[in-house]
């Protein structure tokens, strides 16, 4: 075996090398903050951490499974979703300590149980359940009607973004009334928003009824004859929920009446203006961001006081 020569440290021919260069200082908290992360980073990890096929409470803050595994079944979502700002996460997090003391469980949806911030997010579809053999062809009709209906509004192919606006807080039951949510109602922005994700909501629930599913916010209002589609009629449902609890029925309808020590904190999230780019298509673990109108902005929902 041949042994490979290797000059000699001291070699008359070796150069000399340059002096290290002197160690970059660290940013101090007065710098500038780092840029926010690309959209595709949290469509990577937007998938569930632990996943079980075994309805075990106690993993769950004492929730119940409503739809059982079975194989071959694909959970989907179609939503706005929102990173609040570290700003904004400290003032939330003020108004759900406060009112922790007087619901009891009260459960965030700021963080993981391991302390990581999450995204919140604005529902445009019901909890779905696809087949297989169905869930590309879904994906692709949602991602076609989002699309359809986008470019239908002027206000919104313009500017290639819908706003929201909070207003107060409240509960919200789920469908099944096993669980209350602590939610932010929405107003209608600048741009007469609350029409829009009217528009968008109705393009999901039609291609939601078309594979079997559930449609969201599907009341059946009956007037002149004529049942009205959801998107006519659900303009004062959509919400952000922040927190959960068990047993709703405890918790009374109309505005969450806040602790004076957190006022301040409930008025600044109600100057919030949440500008959403792109709408997400959730099935599985994978998530597809669908751009808004001919702007093309990332997919996290910027936010403006």
């Amino acid at each position: 075996m041949r042994l490979v020569e290797y000059a000699s440290s001291d070699s008359e021919n070796d150069t000399e090398l340059p002096p290290p260069s002197k160690r970059r200082r660290l940013s101090s908290p007065r710098d500038a903050a780092p840029p926010p992360l690309p959209a595709a980073f949290h469509d990577l990890y937007a998938g569930a951490a632990r996943i079980g096929h075994t309805d075990d409470r106690s993993l769950h803050g004492g929730r119940v499974r409503l739809v059982p595994h079975v194989e071959g079944n694909w959970a989907a979502h179609v939503y706005l979703e929102w990173h609040p700002t570290l700003e904004q996460h400290a003032h939330l997090t003020k108004l759900i300590d406060a009112l922790s003391a007087d619901y009891d469980g009260l459960t965030t949806f700021l963080s993981s149980p391991n302390g990581v911030p999450q995204p919140l997010h604005i529902s445009l579809s019901a909890p779905l359940i696809l087949r297989t053999e169905t869930k590309d062809d879904f994906r692709a009709s949602v991602i076609a009607g989002i699309s359809r209906a986008a470019k239908s509004l002027p206000e919104v192919t313009a500017a290639g973004k819908v706003i929201v606006v909070p207003a107060g807080l409240g509960w919200h039951p789920n469908a099944e009334r096993t669980r209350g949510f602590l939610v932010f109602p929405l107003q209608v922005g600048a741009q007469d928003d609350g029409r829009a994700l009217g528009k968008l909501l109705g393009a999901c629930n039609d291609v939601a009824a078309r594979f079997g599913c559930n449609r969201l916010y599907a009341t059946s209002s009956v007037g002149d004859g004529a049942v009205k589609d959801a998107h006519e009629v659900a303009e004062d449902k959509f919400h952000i929920s922040i927190a959960w609890a068990l047993d709703p029925e405890m918790f009374p309808a109309g505005p969450v009446r806040v602790p004076v020590s957190v006022r301040r904190a409930e008025t600044r999230l109600k100057e919030i203006r949440i500008d959403f780019h792109d709408i997400k298509v959730k099935i599985g673990k994978d998530v597809v961001s669908v751009p808004l109108g001919q702007a093309r902005g990332g997919g996290t929902g910027s936010c403006k006081w």
